[in-house]
C-alpha cells in the first residue's frame, strides 16, 4: 500500500491565494553525484599530497620553505573547493519545481545572489512531453520533461526531473482539472449573465 504525501499545507513565495500545491519535486540526485564525487577525489588527493611531504625522506631532501608553500595552497585550494561543493549542494536542495492546481513553477534559487521564479500558467500550456533516453536515465529513473506553451509555440524545458513519468502525467491530470474548472466558471457566469438579462 502506497502512502500518499500531502502537498496541501506547503506553501512558497509568490504562491496565489486560491493556489494549492499539488506535488513538488527537486532535480535527480545525479546532479549533485559529480560535486560529491569530485570532493572525495580531492580529499584523497589532499591526504595523498600530505602523507607524501610529511615522509621522512622527502622531508630531508627538500627545502622546508618549498613544504610550507606546497601545504599552504593545498589547504587554501582544498578550503575553496570545499566551499564550492557546499554551496553546489545547499543550491540543489533550493532549486524546486512545484506544480499546483493553477500553474507550473520553475523556482530558481540559490545561496547568494538569485531568486528566479518562471511559471507556465495551465491554461497556456499547448503541450507536454517527456524524454527519458539512455541507459543511465532509465535505470535512475530520470529524465526531461518539456512544456510547449503560448501561440508561439515556445518550449520549457525541465532537465533531470526524478520519476518523469509521474511527474508527467501529474501535470496532465491538473491540466484537465484546471480547464474543466475553467469551463464551469464559464458556463456559471454565462447562466448569470442570461438570468440578469431575463429580470
Amino acid at each position: 500500500m502506497m502512502n500518499t504525501v500531502d502537498n496541501t499545507n506547503r506553501n512558497f513565495k509568490g504562491q496565489q491565494p486560491q493556489e494549492v500545491v499539488l506535488c513538488f519535486c527537486r532535480k535527480h540526485w545525479i546532479v549533485i553525484f559529480y560535486y560529491m564525487l569530485s570532493f572525495i577525489v580531492t580529499t584523497a588527493l589532499i591526504i595523498f599530497i600530505f602523507s607524501i611531504t610529511t615522509a621522512p625522506g622527502v622531508r630531508a631532501s627538500t627545502s622546508p620553505r618549498v613544504l610550507q608553500v606546497v601545504a599552504l595552497f593545498s589547504i587554501i585550494f582544498y578550503t575553496w573547493h570545499f566551499h564550492y561543493v557546499f554551496v553546489k549542494i545547499f543550491n540543489y536542495f533550493l532549486r524546486t519545481l512545484i506544480i499546483t492546481n493553477m500553474r507550473v513553477v520553475d523556482l530558481d534559487k540559490t545561496l547568494f545572489f538569485r531568486h528566479n521564479l518562471d511559471s507556465t500558467d495551465l491554461h497556456e500550456m499547448k503541450d507536454v512531453t517527456m524524454s527519458q533516453e539512455g541507459i543511465l536515465k532509465t535505470i535512475l529513473n530520470y529524465g526531461e520533461i518539456t512544456v510547449i506553451r503560448g501561440n508561439e509555440l515556445v518550449l520549457k524545458t525541465h532537465y533531470c526531473i526524478p520519476n518523469p513519468n509521474y511527474h508527467f502525467r501529474k501535470i496532465n491530470q491538473a491540466k484537465r482539472e484546471y480547464l474543466l474548472w475553467r469551463t464551469r466558471q464559464k458556463g456559471g457566469l454565462r447562466e448569470e449573465a442570461l438570468g440578469q438579462q431575463q429580470e
